[in-house]
Order: structure tokens, then C-alpha cells, then sequence
């Protein structure tokens, strides 16, 4: 399947000049370090997250369908995810084990997907590759999402899988590309930008008819996929990603907002503020980044245009499409800039590259003028680099699974650049020196950020703590009426039956939702502050919450008996309330009853 060049043996290798031969150890170096560091991550982060992500069994449920070939009940997401975590699950086992298996792919990703970074940037930006590839894998999404067992871990293998084949000129990105389509929908653009790619580098007619032949295949299982969701879409639900675009932001196309959302998730954690200075002096900072990488990236879309270089432009071309459909959606979630933060990293660097070039070319930056920019780089990176460190330790607590990540990026810095100085030289050793602390700065700067959003893994972890309530003291075959039962679903797959969404009951008041509880045999209902406090959600009103509004005070009413409120912080936690005066007959029993 590979295009072009000859495979290079191992007796090529050794024809290579030294300086090639070392630089070929120093990649190996950076992809090991990489590679170790990933897995670290995946090590420490196993089981952060403990309660599942409430669209985590959209995925599986549709991949469970696929696989017992039932035809899928909802076309909305893409079923490839969903096979993977019930497959992974097998080897992961546990109590829920398509969770584990959707935390055992994550985890096998995570370090493949630096490694990536890595090999496509060394394409692109070759003295850049390792800093990119290493901010890009501590992004604090990045981690966050590692922990979490949905898509956007997956997708990002996907399009990195898919641009490395492309930078390397190969006929397996088309299979890759259209794996990728199966994980969400933006995937296809990918087969698009390959069978183009082909179009232009193609030598004769024969090479694009094969490759129109390959882009044909790989969008079988895509087109099959939304033929069949048209077919079915009067049952494809409200929610359907095609039924949505534009709902939240009135109509409007909200570009400009998801280029600042991208900005915020891939380059502001790299500069935050030190809580110990003034953090509204970061505001000018902000602004004056903002300009350098806007100036930077379109540098960049300039000289990769000039050049012709095809792969920095499908970087862009993917980039805005991608940026382009979730401006339409409307729907802001910054983990959807998760999967092509590196994007952006790559065309910056791309931009600043050539300009460095040019400026060195033409004689515009004297040795002496270098050797003072240096020592002020130098200088201010580890100025800052002290006084962040005495924070970091106040922040510690946030996330302690996160602790020593700033020591071992360190340690992996040190190793890296010792390998560059030998590989380069002791010439260069100024140089290494302020390339090292200047990342480091923004490694540190970066951990601010990632302790906050990575946490201790008790996102919704007050469903954990209502789940082992009920195990705990609910009797067999009592129900419980709350707004994510998926949750607990998932948790106590056995009692599956127990939990009852409240957008299932017809009841439009609270009177008649308590009467049609007494109906159903629920025996519990639930309220949430993850939902309760945010009436203007629209799943505050498709969930139908104005049913349990009353039950944010925790009190007794007319109809139901307070227990008790399981708290998990000052935001977060959960009324819980006992239905008085239930039906007088026996309850259809829920679950296995031979457990507790």
C-alpha cells in the first residue's frame, strides 16, 4: 500500500552520513520518551473517572445492536466506538465492562497518539516536532478526555492515523480515513482531502483511477450509514446532529467563536496566570498572544500556499471544515477542540519557522542580538518557572493523580535536550538551554489548568454516592425515578430495570407526576442540582423537571417523605425523597433479585 519511496533496509541505514544516522537515534529517543510518558499517563489515570459520561451508553448500546445484528434504535451517533469498548471489555472485564473496555481504549491511544503528533510534525516542522508533540499530549483536554469513556480520544487517533498516512503518501489512509468516519461524522472529510491529495500528486490516469477506486470503498460504510438514517428518520428522535444545527445559537453560524474556544483550549492554558501576581495583567498578555498566533497561523496558510505544501494545506482545509461544521451545529463544548488542538500548534510553528528562516537567511538577526534575546528568554522562563513552583504545591489537592506530571515533563525535557546537544553539539547548548526552559514555563503554566480540569475524577460523582444508597438500603424491587438513570444503568447493569428517566412519564405538574409514580410502582424520586439549577437547559425542559421542581427544597410535602440530601459539593448534589401513600399491590419487580 505504501506510494513512492523504497522501503529503507537496514543496510541503506547504515549508508546514511553520521549525522543522519544520529539524528535517526535522536527521533527513536523522542518517540520513546513519548511513547513511556503516554503510558505513564494511562497508568495513573485508569479508573479516574469512575461514574460514566451520560452519553457513554449511546455509544455501546448502538455497538451492542450492530454487533448482535439488530437494526440500530437511533442513527444519531456511529457505531465503530460502541464495537471497540464491547470489545476491549471483554479483556478488561469488571462489573461494568464496556466501561473498562472504553478506559482500556483510551489508555492504548493515549500514547500512540503523541507518538503521532510527533511523526507528523517531524514532516512539517522537524526541530519543533518533540515540543509539539509534548505540550500537545498535556493538554489539559487531552488528559481529561483520556479518563473519559467516550469519542474524542478515539477521534483524535483517527485523524492523526489519517494525516500520518498522508504525510507518508500511503494507500492505507483511505482505510483509515474511513474507520475514522464511523467514530463521528466529521471523518468523511478526511476521505475527501485523501482522494484530492491523489488527484493532484497522481502521475497518470491509471493512479487516479485506483485512488478514486480506494475513496470509493472507504465511503461505503458512511453512505450505507446515512442512507439508512434518512430511511428511518421520522424515529431518528429530536436530538438527531442534522435536526440540531443552529438550535442553540438562534440560526446563526458562530465561527468566530469556536476560533476563540479553539484558542482557549489549545494555547491559553500555555500561559496562565500565576495566582500570585495580579491575574488581570494577564489581560494584555492574552490580547498580545492572541495577535502573535493569529499572525503566526496565517503566516503559516501563506507560506504552506507559496510552497505548495499540500500537507500543511489539508491540515487546513480539515481545520476550517471541521471548525466550519461545529459553528453551524452551535452546540459549544470545548472538548469537541479537542481532537485538532494540534493543528493549530503545527501551522503556528510552521508560520514561525519560515519566518526564522528568512530572517536568517537575509543576515536580519546578528549573533550578538540572538545571544541577548537568548539570555532574556532564558532569564524570564526561569524567573517565572520559581515563582510558579512555589504555587503548584497550593494546587496540589485539585488533582493528585496529576502531581509529579511538572517533574517527570522535566526529567523528559533534560533527557531530550541532552540528546539534541549530542547530537548537534555543544554549539547549540545556549540554544537547548532557553528552548527548555521556555517549555518548561508553559509545561508549569499548563498544570495550573490541568489540576482544575482533570480534578479528582468526581464529576457526577453524587450518582455514585446515591447508587450505593440504594444499594445499600433500597428493598428489592423498588424503583427510582432521576434524571440520568443511564447513569446508574451503567454502574448496576443487573438493576437496570430499577432506574426510570423522568422524561419517560406523560405527567405534565408535579401533582399528576406523583400520582403516575404511584401508577409505575416508583418507590424513589431524585432530584438533581445538575439539572435543577439550570432551568434554561434544554434538557431541563425535554427531561421534564418542572415535574420535581418543588423537590429542590428538602423537605416533606403531600406527597413525598424527605431522606436525605447526598452531597458532593457546594454546587453539586441530589434531594432524595420516598413516595408517600404508594399503591396498595405488590411491585413488578426490578433487577436481579438474588443480589442486594
Amino acid at each position: 500500500m505504501k506510494r513512492g519511496k523504497k522501503k529503507q533496509t537496514k543496510a541503506d541505514e547504515n549508508l546514511l552520513p553520521v549525522d543522519a544516522q544520529k539524528e535517526k537515534r535522536l527521533d527513536f529517543l523522542a518517540i520513546f520518551l513519548l511513547l513511556g510518558f503516554g503510558i505513564y499517563h494511562s497508568i495513573i489515570y485508569w479508573g479516574h473517572q469512575p461514574v460514566p459520561h451520560f452519553d457513554f451508553r449511546c455509544f455501546t448500546n448502538l455497538g451492542r445492536e450492530i454487533l448482535n445484528f439488530q437494526m440500530p434504535s437511533s442513527f444519531k451517533r456511529l457505531p465503530l466506538l460502541g464495537i471497540l469498548q464491547i470489545a476491549l471489555g471483554k479483556i478488561s472485564g469488571g462489573t461494568y465492562s464496556d466501561f473498562t473496555g472504553g478506559w482500556l481504549l483510551n489508555s492504548i491511544l493515549h500514547p500512540l497518539n503523541a507518538v503521532l503528533i510527533f511523526l507528523i510534525a517531524k514532516r512539517i516542522v522537524p526541530k519543533a516536532a518533540f515540543w509539539i508533540a509534548l505540550i500537545a499530549m498535556l493538554n489539559p483536554l487531552v488528559l481529561q478526555l483520556l479518563t473519559e469513556s467516550i469519542a474524542e480520544t478515539a477521534l483524535l487517533f483517527g485523524f492523526l492515523i489519517t494525516f500520518y498516512f498522508i504525510v507518508k503518501r500511503s494507500n492505507w489512509v483511505y482505510l483509515c480515513a474511513g474507520l475514522t468516519s464511523m467514530i463521528r461524522y466529521e471523518g468523511a472529510v478526511l476521505i475527501f482531502i485523501a482522494f484530492v491529495l491523489d488527484m493532484i500528486n497522481a502521475s497518470d490516469n491509471k493512479k487516479r483511477f485506483r485512488s478514486f477506486l480506494y475513496a470509493a470503498a472507504a465511503s461505503v460504510p458512511i453512505v450505507i450509514w446515512l442512507v439508512a438514517t434518512f430511511v428511518n428518520w421520522q424515529s431518528t428522535g429530536s436530538t438527531h446532529y442534522f435536526k440540531e444545527f443552529g438550535q442553540q445559537s438562534g440560526g446563526k453560524i458562530i465561527f468566530l467563536k469556536y476560533l476563540t474556544l479553539t484558542w482557549e483550549v489549545t494555547f491559553r492554558p500555555l500561559m496562565v496566570a500565576n495566582p500570585l501576581f495580579m491575574p488581570q495583567c494577564m489581560a494584555p498578555v492574552y490580547i498580545v498572544s492572541k495577535i502573535i498566533i493569529a499572525a503566526g497561523f496565517v503566516l503559516g496558510c501563506i507560506f504552506a500556499t507559496v510552497k505548495k505544501n499540500y500537507n500543511v494545506l489539508a491540515m487546513i482545509f480539515f481545520l476550517t471544515i471541521y471548525l466550519f461544521i461545529h459553528a453551524v451545529h452551535s452546540w459549544t463544548f470545548q472538548r469537541f477542540c479537542m481532537p485538532i488542538m494540534w493543528i493549530p500548534l503545527v501551522v503556528f510553528c510552521y508560520g514561525v519557522q519560515n519566518v526564522w528562516k528568512i530572517l536568517k537567511d537575509r543576515n536580519w538577526l546578528p549573533a550578538p542580538l540572538q545571544t541577548i534575546g537568548l539570555l532574556i528568554i532564558s532569564a524570564a522562563s526561569i524567573l517565572l518557572i520559581t515563582a510558579f513552583t512555589t504555587y503548584l504545591p497550593k494546587i496540589s489537592s485539585k488533582s493528585r493523580a496529576s502531581i509529579y506530571i511538572p517533574s517527570l515533563s522535566a526529567t523528559i525535557l533534560i533527557i531530550f535536550c541532552v540528546g539534541r546537544v549530542l547530537v548537534n553539539g555543544l554549539r547549540r547548548l545556549p540554544r537547548e538551554i532557553t528552548i527548555a526552559a521556555f517549555v518548561m514555563l508553559m509545561i508549569i503554566s499548563n498544570q495550573i489548568t490541568l489540576a482544575y480540569v482533570v480534578g479528582n475524577g468526581d464529576r457526577d460523582i453524587e450518582f455514585r454516592y446515591l447508587l450505593d444508597w440504594y444499594l445499600e438500603n433500597a428493598e428489592p424491587g423498588e424503583k427510582m425515578a432521576l434524571t440520568v438513570p443511564i447513569i446508574l444503568q451503567t454502574m448496576s447493569p443487573d438493576r437496570e430495570e430499577c432506574f426510570v428517566h423522568t422524561n419517560s412519564f406523560d405527567a405534565d405538574n408535579p401533582k399528576d407526576f406523583a400520582n403516575e409514580c404511584r401508577q409505575r410502582n416508583i418507590s424513589y424520586v431524585a432530584w438533581d442540582s445538575r439539572m435543577g439549577l439550570v432551568p434554561r437547559s434544554r434538557y431541563y425542559k425535554s427531561w421534564k423537571m418542572s415535574n420535581i421542581a418543588p423537590l429542590q427544597k428538602p423537605a416533606d410535602s403531600k406527597d413525598y417523605e424527605f431522606i436525605k440530601t447526598i452531597v458532593a459539593n457546594r454546587r453539586r448534589y441530589i434531594n432524595l425523597f420516598k413516595l408517600k401513600n404508594p399503591r396498595q399491590n405488590n411491585p413488578r419487580l426490578c433487577g436481579n433479585q438474588n443480589k442486594k
